[in-house]
């Protein structure tokens, strides 16, 4: 996280026009990506953990999309005369917005 937090504080310090800030920023993010690879190589059990993390947020999206695409949406709302008086009242009153009230009918 630190190597990506430095690359994106050089890529900001290379967008507005600052030599000297990007060259800093570039050497941090440099030793940072360089300690990640060191880290890596000599401990490789720190990236078995982050992929299975990555795997099992990727299998809770699939499974929260499928679930959502699932769902039953109504097409049409019916309004009884005790909420369609509300409405009316409030529209009136400029609590909501008159374009709004006819897509409930």
């Amino acid at each position: 996280m630190m190597s990506s937090a430095a690359l994106a504080v050089t890529l900001s310090s290379l967008r507005t026009g600052s030599r000297v800030w990007t060259l800093a920023f570039g050497v941090v993010t440099v030793v940072f990506i360089y300690a990640l690879v060191a880290n890596e190589i000599q401990r490789p059990d720190g990236l078995l953990i982050s992929s299975f993390f990555i795997a099992a947020m990727i299998f809770t999206s699939l499974v929260s999309r499928v679930y959502r695409s699932l769902d039953l949406r109504p097409e049409r709302i019916e309004l009884d005369e005790t909420a369609q008086r509300l409405i009316e009242a409030a529209s009136h009153k400029g609590e909501i917005p008159r374009s709004s009230r006819t897509s409930w009918r």
